[in-house]
């Protein structure tokens, strides 16, 4: 792997954070795992092998040498995401995805630009949506989304939803705080997106985004089953490793030397500590 992934046993976590750095609104409470870092973990470098030799044979994965950003528009794995403020819309949420969970946002709704609408593409692909609204302090992961600028709905097939005032895990998490919060396997939906706002942030303060990052593997490991955070695991799957597995950048892996700077360097550079899941 170009870049150096290692794969770390489970360990402690501390607190993200530059003293004094201004930062944008970031949700769940600050022991949280979504805010924290690998403190002290051992790289498992058996894992860590066996994960390199995956990445370099499975057929979706072998032609690239580096992870890579997807985006939305004609790439089907994009998602779509808008971070809500008080001037926003109430949309809502409706369609057999809508789940008890998520009920609220069927009713209550949630505060989201009509421009967001057009962001999201048409047809069979998992047209996956990330809502961030800070004015109702919950963040909604959406899936196969069909908005209607009309009814200010959007028909889902599936959804889950979690609460910022919580520790950010799925109530099926023995650690969890909420039982508010449930998202498919336990995913945390913030994690599924870098802001842009958190990016530049980060660039202004000389940090971090402040918070992990999921990253969608091309295929797990359904014998391996899932760790801390995840609470569920794919069926039939025969790739790498657990659902939840955290990984990080080897620290001695040069970025800047490789050309990182700006934007990339402040998302990715910290992976060193933070890693992915």
């Amino acid at each position: 792997m170009a870049l150096g992934l290692v794969a770390a046993r489970t360990a402690k976590w501390s607190v993200l954070g530059a003293a004094g750095a201004v930062v944008p609104f970031i949700p769940y409470s600050t022991d949280s795992f979504f805010r924290s870092r690998v403190a002290g973990a051992a790289p498992d470098a058996a894992r860590t092998s066996a994960f390199k030799a995956f990445m370099a044979t499975f057929v979706d994965q072998e032609a690239v040498p580096y992870p890579k950003i997807s985006g939305t528009g004609k790439n089907r794995w994009g998602t779509v995401f808008h971070l809500g403020k008080s001037t926003d819309p109430v949309w809502k949420l409706a369609g057999p995805g809508v789940r008890p969970e998520t009920q609220i946002a069927a009713t209550q709704g949630f505060h989201m630009a009509d421009a967001v609408a057009d962001e999201f593409p048409t047809g069979s692909e998992d047209r996956t949506g990330i809502i961030v609204d800070p004015v109702f302090g919950c963040a909604l992961q959406t899936g196969d989304s069909a908005p209607d600028k009309a009814t200010r709905t959007i028909t889902v097939q599936s959804s889950g939803i979690f609460y910022a005032s919580s520790n950010g895990l799925d109530r099926r998490n023995p650690l969890g705080n909420d039982p508010r919060n449930w998202c498919s396997r336990g995913r945390i939906p913030d994690a599924l997106v870098i802001r842009r706002d958190l990016v530049n942030a980060a660039i202004g303060n000389g940090t971090g985004l402040g918070h992990v990052l999921q990253m969608s593997l091309c295929e797990t490991n359904s014998a391996d089953a899932f760790v801390h955070p995840m609470v569920g695991a794919e069926k039939n799957k025969f790739g790498w490793g657990a659902e939840g597995t955290r990984i990080a950048i080897r620290p001695d892996v040069g970025l800047v030397a490789r050309g990182l700077t700006g934007a990339p360097w402040r998302w990715l550079g910290p992976c060193r500590r933070v890693g992915v899941t």
